[in-house]
């Protein structure tokens, strides 16, 4: 826009839009605290994007469906609950760092409770596990740089397990996206 002075009326360019756009200049003080308020939001992009994906998950487009639980859940829940994690086995070659080892098997356990809490319930669905599953994965962001890949291959493996037991069949791309940084489901075929 151009701030040049207005000849005719010698008004700023911008107090003449304002007027013409909401007949009062004396808004502009508003429209300059909407667009703080805009920008602190904005500085809240963790929180924002956190925000956004409950919103996506909780329903925008999707239809929940509701799940029977398996009658053994319970038990498959304390069995894998109660088992050593992140120790080498099949191609898994162990936790890289030993120190972490209690520190994952936590999430990863806070994880399977989230599920057997909703398993527990009169109608459990597929977006309640899998807003579960964005919880449990977000569990680890204070220490995604201490996963190497391996270890991120083995929390999505754990997280699998998990829907097996519910009988689960989509974490929605989150799995895909805590491995990749992206899912890679939604990536167009070239042809």
């Amino acid at each position: 826009m151009d701030l040049a002075l207005d000849k005719k009326r010698n008004k700023s360019k911008p107090k003449a839009l304002a007027r013409r756009v909401s007949g009062n200049p004396s808004d502009i003080p508003n429209a300059l605290l909407i667009a703080l308020a805009l920008a602190t939001i904005l500085q809240m992009k963790k929180y924002f994007q956190i925000f956004i994906t409950f919103l996506i998950l909780s329903g925008c487009g999707q239809n929940a469906t509701e799940m029977k639980t398996p009658e053994n859940a319970n038990e498959k829940f304390a069995e894998f609950i109660g088992k050593k994690k992140f120790i080498e086995e099949n191609l898994y070659p162990g936790i890289a760092d030993e120190k972490m080892r209690p520190i994952f098997t936590e999430k990863i356990n806070k994880a399977a409770s989230d599920f057997k809490t909703i398993a527990e319930s009169e109608k459990p669905t597929d977006i309640e596990y899998q807003e579960k599953i964005g919880i449990g994965l977000s569990r680890f962001a204070d220490v995604y740089m201490e996963l190497d890949t391996e270890d991120r291959e083995r929390v999505c493996s754990y997280f699998e397990e998990l829907m097996d037991i519910v009988g689960l069949e989509s974490s929605s791309g989150q799995l895909n996206k805590f491995m990749y940084g992206f899912d890679i489901e939604t990536i167009p075929d070239e042809k």
